[in-house]
């Protein structure tokens, strides 16, 4: 096996000769092999990150190693382990697990080659979802889910037993997933090793399309900017995009604007073939944000965030939730919509000045430089990073990723943090964030830099209830 040389709590390993029984993976070793995998906060899964090791079969010898696996099938091509909940949701397939397995395949060189994908825990029911379709299509191998082959493996530890044989396997996905943002605010790979790039360039050939190239996105005169439709805007909010819609499309310009429910675009050849086509894309977090990555390069993100609830009791800040993705895709650029007045609702002449800034901004040289592409809130929690030694910067992003949060929970100081409010008190406490639980101490690095910021920031909660969470 080979492994990558991060912090534990990224590694990924190449493993040759693995074996699988009864839902688990199996390292055959001899009775006096080192096995420094069993150090490694090695796991299946990207965003939450439970630990899972192989286990060790230990036998005296080479030749009692071999009797023992005689009945192994082996799986010849490079295999990829994914996993992921809830992968019916085309955001959560991708990048819960299938983004953070394939980082692995581009440390070790293979993310260029053909591959199976083992994908756990099973398929989606009660029908299959597009998502597996994805994978399936990207790999250029087989779909291979586990759940196929527990009872034809099952626990038997005797010679003799059937057992797989993975000749060349790569697993380890462990906080390189979405919601766990690294120390420059960003995914894992997307920069350091232009993951992203190689991740979205790919899936654009695997479906045999092609993206524009730069030079023919520089020489149209057309810049098509197109709005998804987003679970979290309003009746206004729909109703203004569509306004500015209309209003571009009636005028003579060079801006067109169209407002696109993904719903209505299947399948997801179509959604890919539309985002080869635009030049600037604008939403909101969740789902529809994420296929931002997949634009061409010199595209324009506007991310146009929302206010949550996150107070007790009550009121709302603003969040953007998935801009580690934007900061991961540097060859894209991101803009943001006004931190101080978000939660008061979207206004239709900041969107168009948004818009009318992207096209303005056409032909910025990439890669962006670092930090450029968080909003800032993102570019706080960077910093935070960038000022304080290595030590401070891993245990606070650790801990923070731990919960599964956004970037401004930890910024403006919310007390509420989705179930695990005691949780979020004890880091705040533990790195100096709050003073008191309730807002950050003056000694902080958080509150330090938030000085700095402090124009560009909410300067008190969004007094009023908003939706539940």
């Amino acid at each position: 096996w080979r492994c990558t040389p991060h912090h534990t709590r990224n590694v990924s390993c190449l493993f040759h000769n693995l074996y699988y029984q009864n839902n688990q993976f199996v390292a055959l070793l001899l009775q006096d092999d080192k096995f420094p995998v069993a150090e490694y906060d090695l796991s299946f899964y990207g965003s939450f990150g439970w630990v899972e090791r192989p286990s060790e079969l230990r036998l005296k010898s080479a030749e009692e190693a071999a009797e023992f696996m005689r009945n192994a099938t082996e799986m010849e091509p490079l295999t990829l382990g994914v996993e992921g909940p809830w992968h019916d949701n085309f955001g959560h397939g991708l990048f819960d697990g299938y983004y953070p397995a394939f980082t692995g395949l581009v440390e070790f060189g293979l993310h260029h080659e053909a591959f199976d994908v083992w994908f756990r825990p099973g398929l989606c029911k009660p029908k299959s979802c597009e998502t597996e379709e994805i994978m399936h299509q990207f790999s250029g191998g087989r779909f291979l889910p586990q759940e196929r082959f527990a009872s034809e493996y099952p626990g038997n530890r005797v010679s003799g037993a059937k057992f797989l044989k993975f000749n060349h396997l790569v697993y380890g996905s462990h906080r390189r997933g979405q919601r766990n943002v690294q120390g420059d605010g960003g995914i894992f790979g997307g920069r350091s090793l232009n993951a992203m790039y190689h991740f979205t360039r790919r899936m654009y050939r695997r479906y045999g399309l092609q993206l524009p190239l730069r030079k023919d996105i520089k020489a149209n005169p057309v810049f098509r900017v197109v709005v998804i439709h987003n679970k979290r805007f309003n009746e206004s909010d729909v109703k203004m995009f569509k306004e500015l819609e209309a209003k571009y499309q009636a005028a003579n310009s060079n801006i067109k604007i169209n407002y696109v429910d993904y719903g209505h675009v299947k399948p997801f050849t179509s959604q890919l073939a539309l985002l080869a086509s635009i030049d600037c894309y604008v939403t909101s977090g969740g789902t529809g944000m994420m296929p931002h990555v997949f634009l061409p390069e010199g595209s324009i993100l506007i991310n146009v965030g929302e206010c949550r609830d996150m107070i007790v009791p009550a009121a709302g800040v603003t969040v953007f939730m998935e801009q580690y993705l934007a900061e991961g895709t540097p060859y894209q650029r991101a803009l943001y919509y006004n931190s101080t007045t978000r939660c008061w609702g979207l206004e239709k002449d900041k969107i168009e000045a948004l818009i009318l800034q992207a096209y303005s901004m056409r032909g910025f040289e990439t890669p962006v430089p670092s930090g450029v592409n968080l909003s800032p809130e993102g570019k706080i929690f960077a910093e935070v990073c960038k000022r304080t030694n290595e030590t401070f910067c891993n245990e606070f992003v650790d801990d923070f990723n731990a919960m599964n949060g956004w970037m401004e929970y930890v910024i403006y100081g919310t007390r509420h943090f989705y179930p695990k409010r005691k949780e979020m008190e004890a880091l705040a406490r533990k790195h100096g964030l709050w003073a008191d639980g309730e807002r950050a101490s003056e000694r902080s690095p958080v509150a330090q830099i938030k000085e700095e910021y402090k124009d560009l920031l909410m300067k008190e909660p969004f007094p009023m209830p908003l939706h539940p969470l």
